[in-house]
């Protein structure tokens, strides 16, 4: 991916038991990260400033959310994994 970008993943936790701690949740998610590095053709270490992380309604099965935004061309590519 070329030109700045951000990325938000917005976690559902599974719809029984307590919710997970956002810090756990993230950590989880490290390794999703740097295959989303990856895939976008980037150090992880670029998202310092350009990755946000909330926690979205429960889900049946637990799912994350990844939304790609880059900003030079206002183009917005929402992806989920379950």
């Amino acid at each position: 991916m070329t030109g700045p970008f951000l990325i938000h993943v917005t976690f559902h936790p599974i719809n029984r038991g307590p919710v997970p701690d956002k810090d756990n949740l993230i950590a989880a998610f490290k390794a999703g990260q740097d295959g989303l590095a990856q895939a976008l053709g980037v150090d992880d270490r670029e998202f310092n400033d350009r990755l946000t992380h909330s926690i979205g309604d429960r889900s049946p099965r637990g799912e994350v959310v990844i939304d790609v935004v880059c900003e030079t061309e206002g183009l917005s590519i929402p992806r989920t994994a379950k």
